[in-house]
């Protein structure tokens, strides 16, 4: 540990996720994709960054992302 380093106290980060492709013909398939993180809305701190102590990483966040593929 270098002299600038600080102590990161541990925490536990749970992350969910689930993907659906649905595939409609040989050219064209959708993906689905939804997602949690943190979702126990713990404060957690990157170890390697310089100023952990005052910007912590995001709270809980949830999404959804969905893309569609085409294919020539």
């Amino acid at each position: 540990m270098s002299s600038i380093e600080t102590k990161t106290n541990s925490h536990v980060d749970l992350d969910i996720g689930y993907s659906k492709k649905i595939i409609f013909d040989s050219h064209k398939d959708l993906i689905i994709n939804i997602y949690g993180n943190n979702i126990l809305n713990n404060t957690v701190r990157n170890h390697s960054s310089f100023v952990k102590n005052e910007v912590p990483m995001p709270g809980a966040n949830f999404g959804i992302d969905v893309s569609l593929g085409y294919t020539f």
